[in-house]
């Protein structure tokens, strides 16, 4: 299933490879749009999960997955990740969409370096912490990998 991700993609430093992204242990495709209210409230909590679980060492790679309509909105919405994304006009998009059953915004699915779903709905974790830390909520998506 890993020709459905695209072979090129973006890195907050620029342009660069998939493989980028497939290096880590545990990979999130986040489909978000800069228009969505709830997408907004999470993309934050997400950043700051992304950040504390990746210290010391990089486990977690997400990768934006936007579903603005201009490059403007992208661009401004994308500037405050520090994920990787596909870029607005890749015709990957809507079929990532498809792939992975993408029915509202936000969506977070885990995925393996296959593109093999692990877990779908994980973006649920993130809107509803409350009791556990980033931390506890990514061991938990890690033991879900082989």
């Amino acid at each position: 299933m890993e020709s459905a991700l695209p072979s090129k993609i973006l890195s907050p430093s620029g342009p660069t490879d998939i493989s980028a992204f497939t290096s880590a242990k545990v990979l999130g495709l986040y489909f978000s749009a800069s228009w969505c209210g709830l997408c907004k409230e999470i993309t934050p909590k997400l950043v700051s999960m992304y950040e504390e679980v990746n210290k010391p060492e990089t486990q977690f790679h997400v990768l934006f997955v936007s579903g603005d309509e201009g490059q403007a909105d992208f661009e401004a919405y994308y500037k405050t990740m520090p994920f990787f994304a596909v870029p607005l006009d890749d015709d990957v998009i809507e079929q990532l969409a498809k792939t992975y059953k993408v029915a509202s915004m936000p969506t977070l699915v885990l995925i393996d370096k296959t593109g093999k779903v692990i877990k779908d709905k994980a973006h649920n974790y993130i809107q509803n912490h409350t009791s556990k830390t980033w931390k506890e909520v990514f061991n938990s998506w890690k033991a879900l990998y082989p």
